[in-house]
């Protein structure tokens, strides 16, 4: 453990960070599957509560970053989708892919390290993970924040980019075809008071609903309902 460690330590000062109690990234790089493993006799942590404090941190962050650098040119919606767009499982498991960082991940053996590697929610729970190893090891916000500008804001303008930006209706489809086969369908009608409702369904479960003065808009607040659900 201790070779993981030093290996850990310069691996993390490559990426410009200053490691203060490597046990903070060491949890953040372990795996559930390495705490049940039958070898572990060091019963460590796993990511898992990293990832719940790692996450909040990220939508502020992000949301803070659209908004200065956005307010004037962009509206609430397309500044909810940009954030949206910045903090999905793909961009982050991109990101992941990119810094190497799975290649520190602790893990069960076999199959299961193979599986476990490919997992592009693996990928992005990692990296959420990481930016609260951050926050906790240097005790102040702004640190995640330079390691953000040195990394996921490098992909804001481009993923920003009004060019770049789809409707929330494509948005939703590609997340669910990311890892299934059966697209999202939606199902709108117009109520009593002349507006449209609609229900986005994806393999049986309502995943989002909306309503507009038409039955695209229905669909799209629909979608952008659902994508909103996502990260909560």
């Amino acid at each position: 453990m201790q070779n993981y460690n030093e290996n850990l330590i310069l691996f993390l000062k490559s990426l410009g960070l200053k490691v203060n109690n490597i046990n903070n990234y060491v949890v953040a790089f372990t795996h559930g599957s390495y705490i049940h493993s039958t070898n572990n006799k060091d019963k460590k942590k796993s990511y898992e509560t990293l990832e719940f404090l790692g996450d909040a941190i990220l939508q502020f962050l992000v949301s803070d970053y659209i908004y200065k650098n956005y307010q004037n040119t962009y509206e609430q919606g397309k500044m909810t989708l940009s954030r949206s767009m910045l903090v999905r499982t793909e961009t982050l498991n991109n990101l992941t892919d990119k810094l190497r960082l799975k290649h520190y991940v602790l893990t069960g053996n076999g199959n299961m390290k193979s599986e476990i590697l490919q997992s592009k929610k693996v990928g992005a729970d990692l990296f959420e993970a990481l930016v609260a190893a951050i926050y906790l090891d240097e005790e102040n916000i702004e640190s995640v924040k330079n390691f953000l500008n040195k990394t996921l804001f490098k992909l804001a303008f481009k993923i920003t980019d009004s060019t770049v930006l789809k409707d929330y209706k494509t948005f939703f489809q590609e997340h669910v075809q990311s890892y299934s086969k059966v697209g999202a369908i939606y199902k709108t009608f117009q109520n009593e008071n002349k507006e449209f409702e609609s229900e986005v369904i994806h393999e049986g479960k309502i995943y989002g609903r909306g309503t507009g003065s038409s039955k695209l808009k229905a669909e799209e607040e629909a979608a952008k309902n659902a994508l909103e659900k996502l990260k909560k």
